[in-house]
């Protein structure tokens, strides 16, 4: 029972990263769009398209960073320095990997809660920036933010359990259970 519970949250952690990392990746087309229009017109006209600065900055890049995050977490596709660790064996090395992603996973919960806390204060003042013609909303980017790292706070629970089952039968390296690279 407990097996087939964590099976169907780590397929939904699994798909919700993948939807998480396309919105990444869509907001880089976005954004290249986006500026891409603005040197034309710049070029053509004389004149920048407004917001463009602000829009790349608070919107574009911040779904650029943040989405992709839990899906690099479940691939184990962080940079990692495995220097001291490298000739331990693997039960070690998925022990440690165990216990740092349970430090991290404390680091997480903070971080999620003062995205929540800030996203809640954004929200409440309906927070914009004003680009000159008009005001871009910016409040939506912090809920955006906010669910970026709670998705990340999951995949760190699904790649802790799964270290630790790997370290207690001392099967396969916790990277082969990751989500394969495609």
């Amino acid at each position: 029972m407990a097996t087939s519970i964590f099976r169907a949250a780590q397929a939904l952690i699994n798909w919700a990263s993948r939807v998480s990392f396309f919105a990444g990746a869509i907001a880089i087309v976005f954004m290249m769009l986006h500026i891409g229009g603005d040197v034309i017109v710049r070029s053509l006209f004389g004149v920048s398209l407004p917001g463009t600065l602000e829009i790349t900055a608070q919107w574009y890049m911040i779904a650029i960073v943040f989405m992709p995050l839990a899906l690099l977490q479940l691939r184990g596709d962080h940079i990692a320095v495995d220097l001291f660790v490298h000739g331990l064996s693997r039960r070690t090395q998925d022990w440690l990997n165990a216990m740092t992603s349970a430090a991290a996973l404390v680091f997480f919960y903070f971080w999620a809660d003062a995205s929540l806390a800030l996203a809640l204060k954004k929200t409440k003042r309906l927070s914009f920036l004003d680009s000159g013609l008009w005001q871009i909303p910016t409040w939506p980017v912090y809920w955006a933010c906010f669910a970026a790292v709670v998705l990340l706070f999951l995949a760190t629970i699904i790649v802790t359990v799964r270290s630790v089952i790997d370290a207690r039968t001392g099967q396969k390296p916790a990277h082969d259970w990751a989500i394969p690279h495609e």
